[in-house]
């Protein structure tokens, strides 16, 4: 057994234990190493899963993103509000990473899931996206696929643009799941303390740390989501 193939099995069950398996792994640290991040991701998602949580009520399609009028205001307080903005926005994405936007994981689940529904179109485009395009806005953000990699987990991508999400930076994508569309939102600049599950009446998915970010991954409530988080935290390097 060659390590492509050996970490293409971990894809499929990382608790798997065969003989060939257990040969590899003694003879490749490295391969070892990957086992036993997949072993402990895959207990994380299990814990996640196996949470009982609160069902997060989402908006109508459109209502978070639909623009309010503004009254005329005089030009120097205008230029006044501006620069104020300007100024907290730059602290929002410059703060020291290590420092929390929301204080748990409701607050962020609830963005999550106001930003699907503020975008109902994402999931009902059909044709992929190039993979080149995809690359370039994951490099925008500082993301990238492994090179070491299967090269599957995000493919085919369906959707892709990069978004505000939880007052940050976003990327926000659309991968085929097995019951139907999945939303993956890579959020670089949104920390998450811990893992939670996310679900409403339509949605089941997770918010997952990554790096010094987090990412929600939210499909149907059929869908099994553990095989897409397996191949999304072995290929993305944050």
């Amino acid at each position: 057994m060659n390590c492509r193939n050996f970490r293409r099995r971990l894809l499929v069950d990382p608790a798997r234990e065969e003989a060939e398996d257990a040969r590899h792994a003694a003879r490749c640290p490295a391969c070892a190493a990957e086992r036993a991040r997949a072993r402990a991701f895959d207990e994380t998602l299990r814990t996640l899963l196996a949470e009982e949580v609160e069902t997060y009520p989402v908006p109508p399609a459109g209502r978070s993103e639909r623009p309010r009028r503004l009254r005329r205001i005089p030009p120097a307080l205008a230029a006044t509000a501006l620069l104020a903005f300007g100024l907290i926005a730059w602290l929002g994405d410059n703060l020291q990473p290590g420092w929390p936007t929301a204080p748990s994981h409701a607050p962020l689940a609830t963005a999550v899931l106001d930003h699907i529904a503020a975008e109902p179109a994402a999931l009902k485009t059909g044709g992929a996206v190039p993979k080149p395009t995809v690359t370039l806005l994951l490099v925008s953000l500082g993301l990238r696929l492994d090179p070491q990699a299967l090269g599957t987990g995000l493919e085919p991508v369906r959707y892709a643009a990069r978004c505000r999400i939880a007052n940050h930076d976003g990327l926000h994508l659309v991968l085929t799941g097995a019951a139907g569309p999945v939303t993956l939102l890579l959020m670089p600049k949104t920390p998450l303390g811990r893992g939670a599950p996310i679900r409403s009446e339509d949605f089941k998915g997770l918010l997952i740390p990554a790096g010094r970010g987090s990412l929600a991954i939210v499909g149907t409530p059929d869908e099994p989501v553990t095989p897409i988080a397996r191949r999304i935290q072995r290929e993305l390097v944050w």
